[in-house]
């Protein structure tokens, strides 16, 4: 797919169905070379639409993670990008608590801290998973997720 940006996304995702308060992680890294700006990593999306209200967590191929999100159907894609020494292991995950989106990374070991958190209504139910985009609509590239889990909120 050729990006994750703007106004409409073109990648390949793997999702699952999920509502209410959870948290989900994921381990990635990048096979091969490409682009600076290929993406990979955790998405949470209102549906399937190129347009649609989502938030993610992504590492890019030059090795920035980054926390990207759309507000409303075919709005633009904002974001905040996080510092890193250069590509490598990624732990990421994402913690949902009602409106409350905190994203946490880890870089080759290290536990996963605290980077951003922010409010995003996207409803329920939600579309969770994996999403990874070469940055080039002709190309393809590949990243290796392990350690993938999505758990649900335990009840107070």
């Amino acid at each position: 797919g050729a990006n994750m940006w703007d106004r409409a996304d073109q990648f390949q995702f793997a999702w699952r169905e999920i509502s209410g308060n959870f948290t989900v992680k994921a381990t990635m890294r990048f096979l091969g070379q490409g682009v600076a700006h290929r993406k990979a990593g955790i998405v949470l999306r209102q549906t399937t639409a190129a347009d649609s209200p989502y938030i993610d967590l992504v590492n890019h191929g030059d090795g920035m993670p980054a926390m990207q999100w759309r507000n409303f159907k075919g709005d633009v894609t904002n974001a905040a990008d996080f510092p890193s020494s250069g590509p490598g292991l990624f732990k990421l995950k994402i913690v949902r608590r009602g409106g409350t989106i905190t994203v946490f990374v880890g870089k080759d070991g290290a536990e996963p801290v605290e980077v951003a958190h922010t409010l995003i209504q996207l409803g329920n139910p939600l579309l969770v998973g994996l999403g990874v985009c070469s940055h080039k609509a002709d190309a393809s590239d590949t990243a290796v997720f392990s350690d993938v889990s999505i758990e649900p909120a335990a009840k107070p």
